[in-house]
């Protein structure tokens, strides 16, 4: 038999190991929207018809410090095509083939490219962070990208499709939190 101090050691790793499963379980170190939710608003379903895009403005102008929350599916359709959001001409875009990009004003700021958090068959979520320029997208809950951008102004919806046939994305519910 082992020495009282090893089994207490034992022991006391065994109790730190399930306090810390218990706290990632129940999203403890989860990262936490800016401020208090302002509005959550439900959405529906847009299709783009082939080779078109469809953008939906929401009525809200944002700026300051705050965070947006959007749940989309892509639903039926052509799967040569994307989705997002878009704060003015700042576009998180994602496609139902598991690629994902940031785009502002025409200019590149993350090249589109397979991100491995992006759902193909499931309920995607993309969540930006702002305070003045410093801009933080996450999907999923992973970290996506950090960096300066202009993201004030109008909210909006996007279906972008490329190929032929139609490209349905269930936009579930848009959330905007504000710090005061």
């Amino acid at each position: 038999m082992g020495s009282p101090t090893v089994f207490r050691a034992g022991v006391s790793l065994f109790i730190f190991t399930i306090i810390a499963i218990v706290l990632i379980l129940t999203g403890w170190f989860d990262p936490q929207p800016y401020g208090e939710l302002a509005w959550k608003r439900p959405l529906f379903p847009i299709t783009a018809s082939a080779r078109s895009e469809r953008i939906v403005w929401v009525d809200e102008e944002v700026d300051g410090v705050f965070s947006v929350r959007l749940t989309a599916v892509f639903a039926e359709g052509n799967p040569d095509s994307r989705y997002g959001l878009l704060l003015d001409d700042l576009s998180i875009i994602i496609s139902p083939t598991g690629y994902a990009a940031i785009e502002q004003g025409g200019a590149v700021i993350v090249p589109y490219a397979p991100f491995p958090h992006v759902h193909r068959d499931d309920v995607n979520e993309i969540w930006v962070d702002v305070d003045g320029e410093a801009v933080t997208v996450r999907l999923n809950r992973e970290l996506f990208w950090q960096g300066q951008a202009v993201a004030a102004g109008e909210i909006g919806v996007v279906v972008e499709n490329f190929g032929d046939g139609g490209a349905t994305v269930d936009f579930q519910m848009l959330s905007f939190f504000v710090q005061e």
